[in-house]
Formats: structure tokens, sequence, C-alpha cells
């Protein structure tokens, strides 16, 4: 089941996120999330997915302005992957912002990431060719050597 989160859930969310991190991101300086990045731009929603009353996957939609939105933290527990839940959580957040009349959706991540590039391709994103500039104004809290390291994928949402 999928269901907006609270700032309260924070501690949950960031467990979560760090365990996730530690497995795909194992090749990465990556550091630990802390509980105050969570909610770290206005404007942001926070979903969950859950089974069994356990958090198991997490995805944010932040709004930006009238037609865009940034897809955020999606990351789901590593013995929980490949089962279809990033797409659930994926699909949620995009029939919430065509609810909203938003006309894009941008999401950043590794460049290297091949899993992530594929499935946010396979969902109608394709990467930018301005991506550097993409994360400098909308990824700016994300270190610069890690936005070199990265690219955004754009999706309009009236084509999905």
């Amino acid at each position: 089941m999928i269901k907006k989160l609270a700032p309260k859930d924070v501690t949950q969310i960031t467990a979560l996120i760090n365990e996730a991190c530690r497995e795909v991101y194992q090749n990465y300086a990556v550091s630990q999330f802390r509980e105050d990045q969570i909610y770290d731009a206005s404007g942001m929603d926070i979903y969950g997915y859950h089974e069994d009353d356990s958090l198991i996957g997490v995805m944010a939609l932040q709004y930006i302005d009238e037609d865009l939105c940034l897809i955020r933290h999606a990351y789901v527990l590593p013995e929980n992957q490949r089962q279809g839940i990033g797409q659930k959580l994926l699909s949620h957040l995009i029939d919430i912002a065509k609810k909203e009349n938003k006309k894009k959706l941008l999401v950043g991540t590794y460049a290297d990431n091949h899993l992530a590039v594929s499935f946010y391709e396979k969902n109608g994103f394709t990467k930018t060719t301005n991506s550097q500039e993409l994360l400098a104004k909308y990824w700016s809290q994300v270190s610069k050597p890690h936005r070199q390291e990265s690219l955004v994928l754009r999706a309009y949402c009236f084509n999905l």
C-alpha cells in the first residue's frame, strides 16, 4: 500500500534510504543521509510503500512551479528490489502530477547507475542534453563532484 508520509516519519525514511544507499551506491563516496536532509526542500511530498506495516520503499515528488515536479528520494530496500515496488511508486507519483496538471517531471541519478537509468527510460523518461545545468539549478544541495557524475532524465506528463 502507498501512502503519503509525514515529517514525523523522518527517522524511518532516513533509515530506509541509508540502507538502500549502502547497496546501490557502494562504489561511490556517498555519505549517510541525515534526518535534516530528507525534507531538505520546500514543496516536497514523500510517499512510502508499505507491506505488512513495514516501510520498504519511498519516492518523493517536489513541486517546483506550475509546470514542473522533481522525482526525489527514490529508494527500495535491497531485498525488495526488482519486485515492482519502484514501478508502483513512480506510477503513483505520475498520476498525482497529471491530476495537478504538471507538464514535466525531472529525475536525477548517477550516470552509470544503469539500473536506475533503464528503469526511468522504460517509464517514458529520456536523458536531457543539459543535465549539468539542471542539476546545478534544482539539485544545488548535492555536491559538485556528485553532480558531475550524474545526469537528469525528463518526461512530459501528457506522454505518460
